[in-house]
């Protein structure tokens, strides 16, 4: 997914982290530090800027950069706080994640290094100066993401569980950013609008994700949407499961679910004359035709 901005902003936000690390105190700094390097390396990334730049990651450096061109913003240095706070909201997110469902990386504990990347958060949206309607929008967007994620706990291991559309809620994080950025341009009236876009992008990469990550959740015990359509299968091995979910009548299904998600995300984005939201939304509908060939290429140990 491209966009036509620089992701400028991008380098203060990693020497943010780093500093984040170097200067914290050591307690604080052992749980931190695993999670940037963990973070640094995913997706194949040679870095902490690179990683989050690569295809398979949350998209929210090139969202943040094409919002500012969208909403008239371009140049503005506001929107670097913007983004570096971004990243802090990322690494919270992560560390919730980890501290849910990777028992073994991390500790109760680091409950309080995610209090130290919150607070980052808080003080560049701060810097930023936005105005208190979009502190209100945060909160409610915030609570909505925190229901989402304790339900998805609670429905671990049963037979149903929250509609695929609904597991968009999980990437609201994501929403703050845009939100903050139309307040500061002035147009309030956008924030119900860039919240359902990003419910609707974020359930396409959701289910991409659970297609390409089907075996792995598997083997966790962690119940998607996607492996409840597989249901039980007859496959002795890794390779044969995903062989039996390359031929499974489940994929077309999630693969059309996510199409239409991103085709949603693109319209809504498209009838607001949001063009460059409207075109990484596209760029996620072609995203969804390469899952097949990604799909395969984990079948045969191959990189697609």
């Amino acid at each position: 997914m491209h966009s036509d901005a620089t992701c400028s902003w991008l380098d203060d936000a990693a020497r943010d982290v780093a500093r984040l690390v170097d200067d914290t105190e050591p307690a604080l700094q052992r749980r931190l530090r695993p999670l940037v390097e963990r973070i640094a390396r995913m997706n194949g990334g040679d870095g902490l800027r690179d990683a989050l730049l690569r295809p398979g990651s949350t998209p929210f450096v090139r969202i943040i950069d094409a919002a500012a061109l969208d909403l008239g913003l371009a140049g503005d240095p506001r929107v670097a706080s913007i983004g570096r706070a971004t990243v802090m909201s990322y690494l919270y997110v992560r560390l919730q994640d980890d501290l849910v469902d990777e028992e073994a990386l991390i500790d109760r504990a680091s409950v309080y290094a995610m209090e130290v990347a919150l607070a980052e958060h808080l003080r560049h949206l701060a810097d930023a100066g936005v105005p208190a309607k979009f502190w209100r929008a945060r909160s409610r967007v915030m609570a909505r993401f925190a229901a989402f994620a304790a339900r998805e706990v609670d429905e671990r291991g049963a037979a149903e569980g929250a509609p695929a559309e609904r597991h968009g809620d999980k990437f609201l994080p994501l929403a703050v950013p845009l939100l903050a950025l139309a307040s500061l341009a002035g147009r309030d009236a956008l924030h119900d609008v860039l919240i359902d876009h990003v419910v609707h992008l974020g359930a396409a990469l959701q289910v991409i994700n659970d297609v390409l990550n089907a075996a792995e959740d598997r083997a966790a015990e962690r119940t998607t949407p996607f492996l409840r359509w597989l249901g039980p299968l007859d496959a002795p091995d890794l390779g044969a499961f995903r062989a039996a979910v390359q031929a499974h009548p489940a994929t077309d299904r999630a693969l059309a679910l996510a199409r239409a998600q991103a085709g949603r995300a693109a319209s809504l984005a498209a009838a607001h004359e949001l063009a460059r939201l409207a075109g990484l939304a596209g760029a996620v509908e072609r995203l969804v035709d390469r899952t097949r060939p990604r799909l395969l290429g984990l079948q045969l140990g191959i990189q697609a």
